[in-house]
């Protein structure tokens, strides 16, 4: 970088931090078009809430071996009435929970493990499960996403006796069955619930959670259709969607991009034509411009085809900056919801056709919420 352009970004910077003070003190002193911004949108670029990992893994044949893998855990499991009662509704649940994905073509299931502890008046642990032990959550791609739509954090349950609290052991159970072992995880229940309710209660977040886990099941919901399909007509046209679908889900992602890089764009320019507002009257013209092209990131002369003459002027080229990024904003935006429509319109078509093999999405919290992005 040359010592000039240092010189405009040390001055953008102490321009930026000096503009509070010398709001009340200066002014354009010709009366420019309005710079007042209303800048409220959020750019579409935060990270997504990473997945809870789990505490435990293994593999296990038979609901019993599974309890006996994650009996490692914790002592609970040596009491033989407990171990036994909840092998039994485990493997109850597990069966259920096979059929489920057999019918949503889903890679796993979710369950939740509750195991109680007591102390009793000799002094001595007294386990025992709450309810039956297990609940089956739902199918879908992975645990944390399963535990998201199903809305895992509100679900209703037993109450706890008097006195009695969970096992530190108890979890939530992932399981991802095979033909031989099943692949099985643990994860800790509070912080598996205090995720979902943080995605649940930001917007954002919600829309990046269910742009994700979408994506994957639909895949496998489309994969296990094209599977169960008898007719060499139905398998083409399932392709045809599936491709559809990705090549829109590029295009959306590309958008994204854009519209993040555009958002940020109209923030510098507001940002930039506030500040200029505000200590106009301590800069040359020149300066006011050097730093404006600085602030901004672009040529902000280019706006003004007369020239800028004045900084009613320059004032008036922010102003035109302004309104060509929120033109942008809008046909961007308006770009993105004729795509979401359409791939809400490929994914009703693969649902159909789905349905008409014999798959069922209702079967999958991940497939049949009603939330939306």
């Amino acid at each position: 970088m040359n010592t000039s352009a240092k010189g405009l970004l040390l001055a953008s910077s102490l321009l930026l931090s000096y503009a509070a003070v010398a709001q009340d003190q200066a002014s354009v002193p010709s009366a420019p078009p309005s710079t007042s911004i209303e800048y409220t949108r959020l750019i579409p670029d935060k990270q997504p809430m990473p997945p809870v990992g789990p505490t435990l893994s293994g593999r296990g044949a038979v609901a019993s071996s599974i309890v006996l893998l994650i009996s490692k855990a914790g002592p609970w499991y040596n009491e033989s009435k407990v171990r036994s009662k909840l092998s039994e509704a485990l493997a109850d649940d597990m069966k259920r929970g096979s059929e489920l994905m057999k019918r949503s073509g889903q890679s796993g299931m979710l369950l939740k493990v509750q195991v109680v502890t007591q102390v009793t008046g000799g002094g001595h642990d007294y386990y025992s499960l709450r309810g039956d032990g297990v609940v089956l959550i739902g199918v879908g791609p992975d645990a944390n996403s399963v535990c998201y739509f199903a809305r895992c954090f509100n679900v209703v349950e037993p109450a706890l006796p008097v006195g009695g609290k969970l096992a530190a052991e108890s979890g939530y159970l992932w399981i991802e069955p095979s033909n031989s072992k099943s692949q099985v995880s643990m994860y800790d229940i509070g912080a598996m619930e205090s995720r979902a309710a943080t995605i649940a209660a930001d917007s954002a977040g919600a829309a990046q959670a269910y742009s994700v886990a979408r994506t994957v099941a639909i895949e496998a919901f489309t994969q296990a259709a094209r599977a169960a399909a008898t007719s060499e007509r139905d398998r083409k046209l399932l392709a045809s969607l599936a491709q559809e679908r990705a090549d829109s889900r590029k295009q959306l992602a590309k958008i994204e991009e854009d519209l993040a890089a555009e958002l940020r764009r109209q923030e510098r320019i507001a940002r930039t034509s506030a500040t200029l507002n505000a200590i106009a009257a301590v800069l040359s013209l020149s300066s006011a411009v050097a730093n404006a092209t600085v602030s901004v990131g672009e040529d902000v002369t280019k706006a003004s085809p007369n020239g800028i003459t004045d900084k009613a002027s320059l004032a008036e080229a922010l102003n035109t900056l302004l309104a060509d990024s929120k033109a942008k904003i809008i046909f961007l935006e308006n770009r993105r919801t004729s795509l979401n429509t359409s791939l809400g319109s490929v994914e009703t078509n693969i649902t159909k056709l789905g349905v008409a093999v014999g798959l069922d999405p209702r079967a999958s919290p991940v497939l049949s919420s009603p939330l939306t992005p």
